[in-house]
């Protein structure tokens, strides 16, 4: 469905995974200065790559609980419809209302055994004709799982094999016509990890980080060189090739909202 102010797709599955089809929703409500809101039941849950999609720009993640109703399963806000869009509900002091799942804290439940790490990777490059990237993300998960990455993709399910150079020349594209690029890195069955990379082409001296947050779509010129390349990571590794991500505040323990996985 499409208002004038917001895309509003409803998706009742279990995992909600960042597919090609989804990405390019994104993609086309952003052009068309949409805020894009996925709504689904509160029992599904978003991969890692869907979450680190939603937290930028005027996304929202929208549960319909059977019991307490509309609320944003990132940021724990009270929503209802109005003017074409879920918004935030306010109280008298205008303040947001949080909804009850959020206002207790649960421990997310955890399989005996199994542990997680979660951290973000921050590089910046300076502008060379010859710049590959992914050597820093490669080094990384070579040294933490023994092995590099098998994967990578723009949406899931990933299908490409890793590639520096390809992954390379896809941003180098994008970065020419003014626009980031977001990718999905995998690795093997026996150490799974994935992680989700932002790469940005900036003019010199504007610098961008892993607690970057935009209230908008970001537009930008196409660029004729590689002034500046500002990258970030997102990973989790852990006993699951996917990461799941509750609407409630127990899904905290795993990534933080707003929080650089790295400062835990």
């Amino acid at each position: 469905m499409h208002t004038d102010r917001a895309s509003v797709v409803v998706q009742d599955r279990s995992i909600i995974a960042l597919t090609t089809w989804l990405s390019n929703a994104l993609a086309e409500a952003a052009d068309r200065g949409r805020e894009l809101q996925i709504v689904t039941p509160p029992t599904s849950r978003l991969a890692l790559p869907t979450r680190t999609a939603l937290a930028v720009g005027p996304r929202r993640w929208v549960v319909q609980h059977p019991e307490t109703g509309y609320y944003d399963g990132l940021r724990g806000t009270r929503l209802h419809w109005n003017d074409g869009a879920f918004t935030e509900e306010h109280g008298p002091d205008g303040t947001p209302c949080v909804a009850a799942p959020f206002t207790t804290t649960i421990g997310a439940p955890t399989p005996e055994g199994e542990r997680q790490v979660a951290f973000a990777l921050r590089t910046v490059h300076p502008a060379t004709a010859d710049l590959v990237l992914g050597g820093a993300l490669e080094a990384t998960w070579q040294h933490l799982t023994g092995a590099p990455p098998t994967g990578w993709g723009t949406a899931e399910p990933v299908n490409l094999p890793w590639s520096k150079r390809e992954l390379t020349e896809l941003a180098r594209t994008r970065a020419q016509k003014g626009a980031p690029t977001v990718l999905i890195t995998l690795g093997t069955p026996e150490q799974p990890a994935i992680a989700t990379t932002r790469i940005a082409h900036t003019p010199a001296g504007i610098q961008t980080g892993p607690r970057e947050r935009t209230s908008g779509p970001r537009r930008g010129k196409p660029c004729t060189g590689w002034a500046g390349w500002p990258y970030r990571s997102g990973w989790i590794l852990r006993n699951s090739q996917r990461q799941q991500i509750k609407p409630d505040r127990s899904a905290f323990n795993l990534v933080a909202p707003g929080r650089d996985p790295a400062s835990d």
